[in-house]
Order: C-alpha cells, then structure tokens, then sequence
C-alpha cells in the first residue's frame, strides 16, 4: 500500500488544540478501522497554512457562513474538487452541523469516502437477480460510497471522546465470503442493505439515470448543486481548486 498524505487545513471556528484531539481520533480509526478494511494507508497531517504542497490530499474545515478569508499571503480557494496539483480534496463545513453533533463525524464520512473514490466516479456492477429475491431492488450498478449506506449520526461509534463514521466493508458491494463484515460497527446484515437514514447512488434502469436510493425504498433526483452540507456532495461541486 502506498501512503497518501492528507492536509488537515482548519479555516473554520475551531479551536487548533480541538482539531488536533479530532485529528488523533480520525487517524486512529485510519489505522485500526478503515485501513485494514479497505487496504489503505493514509496518513493525516494538521496544516499551519493556506497553502498546499504538492503531493498531498486535502480535506478543509471550513465556515460556510464566512467562506472568504483569505489574504493576498495565503492563498486558499476552497470550492474545488481537486489540489492544484491534481490531487483529491474534499471539505467539511462545521457550522452546518446540527446541534450536539461531533465535527470529526462528517469529517470521518467525507475522508473515508474520498479514500475509496477519490474522484468520485467509482461504481460497482451488482448481479441483481442474485439479491433481488432479498431486497427486491432491481438496480445494476451502484455508487462506491463507503459511509452513505449508514450515514446516520446514530450509527457512527466512538474513537478518543469523538463520534466517527460507521462505513461499508468490500463485502458491502457483494463478491465476498457471506460471513464477511459489511460494516465495520456490524449493523448491515446482508449485502447492498441501507440502515435507517442511510442511502446510496444507483442508475435507474428504466432511464439510465443517476438516482438516490434511500433506506425507506423511494427513490430521488439527485440535485443538480448540492447544498451545503448534503453529506458526499461536496467534492462534486467544480469551482476553483485549493493550492498555491
């Protein structure tokens, strides 16, 4: 496994001790969760500037409220999907949180998923007549997203005094032994299933159409721009990149 670096970069509210105590916590669930789940080895990296170096991730915390703060020395543009150098980026924006809800929670989700699909634009081809007796959802082809299928805040678990995000193992996309975990808290039973507030991308096979899946059965329009704090939406939006 190569090692990807990620720039931890707080441009919101946040106290730096407190993104530091969130940052071990992230990494923890890195190294003992994610990592030996998915094969991979990240690294997190608090960031004392604006600027990005070359060859690193980033992953933004920011202030929605008050987006623009930069100074002519520090140079940071934090609506874009990927570094300058071309690398992945995603962002987290704290103050859209709900009330009494842990920063590090969406921070794990939009980490963990920029992992997985970095460009977002990994799917996965499911057999469906394999599972339709099961579920009963005739969908092909589903999006790679590791947190959306139980991105309930309920359902995250707790690292070092910090909520992080529950995420799908590889069994979850189906093609594993069935004793497989398919999650790593051990709440999805089966393959392809969605816990309570939780949801996925499928194409529609009568129209060949991204779609949003959710755990109650409907199915929904994904938005054309995803409003602040749409969970996953972020990274798609195509605005300027961060970087120098």
């Amino acid at each position: 496994m190569d090692e990807i670096r990620v720039a931890v970069v707080n441009w919101s509210g946040l106290e730096d001790n407190e993104v530091l105590d969130g940052i071990n916590a992230l990494q923890r669930q890195l190294d003992e969760d994610f990592g030996p789940a998915w094969r991979v080895d990240a690294t997190l990296v608090p960031w004392p500037g604006r600027i990005a170096r070359a060859g690193y991730w980033g992953l933004v915390l920011l202030d929605q409220s008050s987006p623009e703060r930069s100074s002519e020395h520090e140079a940071l543009s934090v609506y874009g999907n990927l570094t300058s150098d071309g690398h992945p980026l995603t962002r987290v924006f704290i103050d859209q949180l709900r009330p009494g809800q842990d920063w590090t929670h969406l921070a794990s989700h939009e980490l963990l998923e920029m992992l997985v699909d970095p460009y977002r634009n990994g799917a996965v081809h499911r057999d469906a007549a394999a599972y339709h007796q099961r579920d009963g959802q005739p969908f092909h082809v589903y999006a790679q997203r590791v947190c959306d299928p139980c991105a309930a805040y309920a359902d995250g678990y707790e690292l070092d005094g910090h909520v992080v995000s529950d995420f799908v193992c590889p069994a979850w996309f189906g093609g594993w032994l069935p004793a497989d975990r398919k999650d790593v808290r051990g709440k999805i039973d089966y393959a392809f299933q969605l816990l309570p507030g939780g949801s996925i991308g499928v194409v529609d096979p009568s129209t060949s159409e991204w779609r949003v899946l959710h755990s109650d059965g409907s199915l929904r329009t994904p938005p054309e721009e995803p409003p602040v704090g749409w969970l996953g939406a972020e990274r798609s939006l195509h605005k300027p990149t961060w970087g120098p």
